[in-house]
């Protein structure tokens, strides 16, 4: 299946730049060279090229550093401020440099949301499929693995469950229950379990759920996401008393979100007039 967010990008690239090793080799090869001849005078000049060779380096790879970083930043703002097109292009940009693996993953999982938020479910959850494949092929990064990939299995399992892959969003709701993961994981993972049980039309659960919830939805979640709880509160709450209810009056002028809302869970169709 095609995938506009990931289709087109250059495979993983080393972060090591040929030349600077090269120049590094060569400048000492040159001072070893200097030594055996015993020239005092070239084995200064080749301490001085090589010092002088390693502060390049190292500046020129912290420059870089600093230039993704910032990119990195500016995607984020864009993302935040609902630029999506924007922060997409700022993130494929960055996934074609060569950066490091945990850089990496977290921009596949920034590069994931932009894909959520418009409600490309499908494409995100191989984006985040993605981002958690970088995180375990990597063993250097085990603390790094187990306060990410909450965040990224979460995720997953929200998209999964919009697309109706009630299996696979299961399985990924058991990774995002790892104990070390960052303090947001615990609510996305909260948001992803009432949506899988909304879809499954476990309506009991979903009230249990959010009762239980919400103190940590309404300190984790903007807008966009309280919104989505409150309709599936209506929605089960609908389903038990069998009687149909609609949205608050406030959501009617919010046409973009009621379709994402839609998209995310069909079976809030009536409740949002949205056809």
């Amino acid at each position: 299946m095609a995938n506009r967010y990931l289709d087109g990008l250059k495979p993983p690239r080393a972060m090591a730049r040929r030349w600077r090793l090269l120049v590094l080799w060569l400048a000492i090869v040159f001072l070893v060279f200097a030594v055996y001849a015993h020239s005092t005078e070239w084995t200064l000049v080749g301490i001085l090229v090589l010092f002088g060779v390693m502060i390049v380096v190292i500046g020129s790879t912290r420059g870089q550093g600093a230039k993704l970083r910032t990119e990195f930043e500016l995607a984020n703002l864009d993302r935040l401020r609902e630029h999506h097109p924007q922060a997409v292009q700022r993130l494929r940009r960055l996934l074609d440099q060569p950066i490091a693996p945990l850089f990496r993953a977290q921009s596949l999982l920034a590069l994931g949301e932009c894909a959520e938020m418009v409600g490309d479910f499908a494409e995100a959850a191989d984006v985040y499929a993605r981002a958690e494949g970088v995180l375990r092929a990597q063993p250097t990064l085990a603390m790094a693995y187990r306060q990410v990939l909450p965040l990224v299995a979460a995720r997953r399992a929200f998209v999964l469950a919009a697309c109706g892959w009630f299996d696979p969003a299961e399985a990924a709701l058991r990774g995002a229950a790892m104990r070390d993961g960052y303090p947001q994981a615990e609510a996305l993972a909260s948001r992803a379990s009432i949506l899988l049980a909304t879809r499954r039309g476990h309506f009991g659960s979903v009230r249990e759920q959010i009762d239980r919830d919400r103190a940590l939805h309404k300190t984790s979640f903007g807008y966009r996401d309280r919104t989505l709880l409150r309709v599936l509160e209506l929605l089960a709450t609908s389903r038990l008393s069998g009687a149909l209810r609609t949205a608050d009056a406030g959501l009617a002028s919010e046409r973009e979100l009621r379709r994402w809302i839609a998209r995310a869970v069909p079976e809030a169709e009536p409740l949002l007039g949205v056809s």
